[in-house]
């Protein structure tokens, strides 16, 4: 362990002696990531009692990984030298954090774990490798929930201490707010490929699109989990990233890509259920369900503005809307309309997810649909135009 500062002896430590500590390295804390994740599982499959044993465990590792990363910290240049180890300690982080979420408090009580993410973050310019597992990392931190164990000292929500180091210096580079950017630059790209019928363009940005894929989903996961567990960012952000959001969905990107927009969209209405319940006994706090409330009405009316094409129109029958496709006519009575291309790429992406056995976009679209109702009837607003239709076509087509 000697390449990690962990240990030592004498001497300078050979090239065999150093991949021995970095395989050592990168062993031990991928077994530590995964007996947290089975400790995880565990925990959500089991009663109460039993979870509350699985979490214990969860902090007994976090007192080893803490003590790790103490001497981390200190051989930051080493680790850079031994990526494998390096992405095993974030993953192992944010297992961590997922696990045993009260252990967040401690985790930024300690000054060498924040200079340790600090440090990093700083690099990461040099060093974009680690750019996914490291924002993954923080939007790990930022969702654990704010924890009050009576401490005269106490941190500062998770959520918070993840906004106050990202606006801190060289770590604004790493702002999520840069996230609202994806959608624009694919759409640059897609109009000049476009304009110029050039297929080394084309072949250039698909092979750009590939090796940026994980880091944008990260950059969302991200935006999306300070949005959910920020309330002041989330007012700060939301009109902009709503604007932005929509874009991404219907640029032909990747379902994962897809999901994660659907999942950073879905956590700018999501208001805790104390909003809801203060604005259901009239508190000045519940004016926030209101806000919440305007800013999915106006993610709703995105998700239609943004197609120019044809619509679906829907007779009063609900079977087979698909089937009875074509523009609606002018002079005929005005019916509930559908977004056929919306849809059609939900089903589509389906379809592909199917053959996988893995179902993130279709997931997150669906969520999405639950928080813009929630966000509606919690804040006793009318729901969304033509909603119930939408949630019929779930029903009765996308998985028929």
């Amino acid at each position: 362990m000697r390449a990690l500062g962990v240990g030592g002896g004498g001497g300078q430590p050979t090239l065999i002696e150093e991949s021995l500590s970095a395989a050592c390295a990168e062993h031990l804390f991928s077994f530590l990531a995964a007996t947290t994740e089975s400790l995880r599982r565990a925990a959500a499959l089991a009663g109460c009692g039993a979870a509350e044993e699985a979490e214990l465990a969860a902090e007994v590792v976090h007192s080893l990984f803490m003590s790790l990363l103490e001497h981390c910290r200190h051989a930051l240049d080493l680790l850079f030298d031994q990526p494998a180890a390096f992405r095993a300690l974030l993953t192992l982080c944010s297992s961590l954090h997922t696990a045993a979420p009260r252990c967040t408090n401690e985790f930024w009580r300690s000054t060498g774990a924040y200079n340790f993410i600090y440090d990093l973050g700083v690099r990461l310019a040099s060093q974009p490798d680690f750019y996914e597992p490291y924002i993954c990392m923080l939007a790990t931190l930022a969702a654990a929930p704010p924890l009050h164990d009576g401490d005269a000292s106490e941190s500062a929500p998770p959520a918070e201490q993840v906004a106050s180091l990202l606006e801190r210096g060289a770590m604004q580079q790493l702002s999520p707010v840069e996230a609202l950017n994806i959608g624009d630059y694919i759409g640059q790209q897609l109009d000049a490929i476009g304009d110029a019928q050039d297929r080394a363009l084309q072949v250039a940005f698909d092979e750009t699109r590939r090796a940026m894929l994980d880091r944008w989903t990260a950059a969302l996961l991200l935006l999306g989990s300070l949005a959910r567990n920020h309330p002041r960012l989330r007012r700060e952000w939301g009109a902009l990233a709503v604007d932005k959001l929509v874009r991404i969905p219907f640029l032909g990107v990747e379902p994962q890509l897809k999901a994660a927009s659907w999942r950073a969209l879905s956590a700018f209405i999501a208001a805790d259920d104390d909003v809801f319940r203060a604005a259901e006994l009239g508190s000045p706090r519940g004016g926030r369900a209101l806000g919440v409330a305007e800013l999915a009405s106006r993610m709703w009316e995105l998700l239609h503005e943004k197609m120019p094409v044809a619509r679906l129109a829907l007779g009063p029958a609900a079977a087979g809307p698909i089937a009875q496709g074509g523009v609606s006519d002018a002079a005929a009575p005005r019916r509930a309309a559908f977004n056929l291309e919306l849809l059609s790429g939900v089903r589509d992406d389906l379809s592909v997810e199917q053959r996988h056995r893995d179902y993130p976009q279709t997931i997150a679209f669906i969520g999405l649909l639950r928080q813009l109702i929630r966000a509606h009837s919690r804040a006793a607003a009318p729901p969304p135009p033509h909603m119930p239709r939408y949630v019929d076509w779930c029903a009765q087509q996308l998985f028929a």
